[in-house]
């Protein structure tokens, strides 16, 4: 009975640990996936080779490479309302963002922008009056709208990749309501073991009860392999 009472006990602490592998796989998911995006966006922005290729703007699938580029926006849009045009320290900007203007591209960007309205405000005086060019004061203005239109893009593109990795979490963590397949595979194998340490209890206790009532002892069951 001891014996017996010892093998339940296990089988309780078997599904106290199966739920603790669950309760494990599905608290600390979040967290685990958050700390990888992390160490990706550190790397990429440690990256000159990634930087120089195709700028942040290319792996803004990660949240904190596209929280960087908003933020490097609100700082190119400041200091070009504050003080105007200024390629030296704006180009060390849109290079972070957008990448080298030496490769060559399928669609504008922000930074064609810019090169577009900087060519207009410097345009002389003489040209700008004969083409009809936009003062350099509107050039500043238009630039800053146009920052403004990017900024809002990116802040969508963040909400919409945002319900996609929510929904996308939830799923996972409904996948990992059962044990992960190493985790799974060893709690079978113990409660396989358990189910046969009570099985084989049980019958001594079974046949321990008939030889204290003066009854025959059952049979022991009889296997056979069959070959084919």
């Amino acid at each position: 009975m001891e014996k017996l009472a010892a093998v339940a006990w296990r089988q309780r602490r078997l599904l106290l640990a199966e739920g603790a592998e669950i309760q494990k796989n599905m608290e600390f998911f979040e967290s685990d996936q958050r700390d990888r995006e992390r160490e990706e966006a550190e790397r990429i922005a440690t990256s000159s080779n990634s930087l120089n290729s195709h700028g942040l703007i290319g792996e803004i699938r990660n949240p904190d490479i596209l929280e960087r580029c908003q933020d490097l926006l609100f700082q190119l849009r400041k200091h070009i309302k504050e003080h105007g045009f200024n390629l030296e320290l704006d180009k060390r900007i849109l290079e972070k963002i957008y990448g080298d203007r030496c490769e060559s591209r399928l669609c504008e960007d922000l930074y064609d922008s810019y090169e577009s309205w900087l060519a207009t405000s410097e345009a002389p005086e003489e040209e700008r009056l004969r083409e009809g060019y936009s003062l350099p004061a509107q050039c500043r203005r238009n630039i800053l709208r146009v920052i403004d239109e990017e900024i809002v893009r990116l802040r969508r593109n963040q909400e919409a990749r945002a319900s996609v990795q929510t929904a996308r979490t939830q799923l996972e963590i409904m996948c990992r309501n059962i044990p992960d397949s190493p985790g799974l595979d060893h709690l079978l194998r113990y409660e396989a073991s358990l189910e046969r340490s009570f099985e084989r209890t049980l019958s001594q206790l079974v046949g321990l009860q008939r030889m204290r009532l003066g009854q025959p002892a059952l049979p022991k069951p009889e296997v056979r392999h069959l070959l084919s």
